[in-house]
């Protein structure tokens, strides 16, 4: 794998685990659009939508990506229990060193190493490594120009 991270253990997704995550994905755009507008995004009939909403069913795996019509992060549930989730493509293969991108990068992975944590110090080595010294370089750039930025605009106003 690239960058030095490791994936972690992924669990195999069943049945019952796909109705899960396709209601969590329905149920708010049902409510949102009804299902019947969402049946015809996605590309299947309202009853189709119901039952995959109430778990008697599974979506077809075109339906689901359909639903990204109407949402970005339609899939994300299914993404997360491999431990990944959608970025736009702008942000993947070319445009991968630009600076946005790698401050995303940084603030995902310290998001995660930090979501049980209270400062970057409690980091162990490895998630420390996984970081990018580009995307720490980017981030460390940025927060400089913005705190300068601040600066100046605070000093005009004063």
């Amino acid at each position: 794998m690239s960058g030095g991270m490791v994936s972690p253990a992924f669990i195999p997704i069943t049945e019952d685990d796909a109705r899960e995550l396709t209601r969590a994905m329905l149920v708010p755009l049902c409510q949102s659009l009804g299902p019947t507008r969402v049946g015809k995004a996605l590309g299947c009939d309202e009853k189709t939508v119901r039952n995959a909403r109430d778990e008697t069913s599974t979506l077809r795996i075109d339906f689901l990506a359909n639903a990204l019509g109407l949402n970005p992060l339609a899939l994300d549930g299914f993404l997360a229990r491999a431990g990944r989730r959608s970025v736009p493509a702008e942000c993947v293969g070319a445009a991968d060193g630009d600076a946005l991108c790698n401050l995303l990068k940084v603030s995902h992975l310290l998001s995660m190493a930090l979501s049980d944590r209270q400062s970057p110090g409690s980091l162990d080595d490895a998630e420390l490594m996984a970081i990018p010294p580009d995307a720490l370089d980017a981030c460390a750039s940025a927060i400089s120009a913005m705190q300068t930025r601040q600066s100046a605009v605070r000093a005009g106003r004063k």
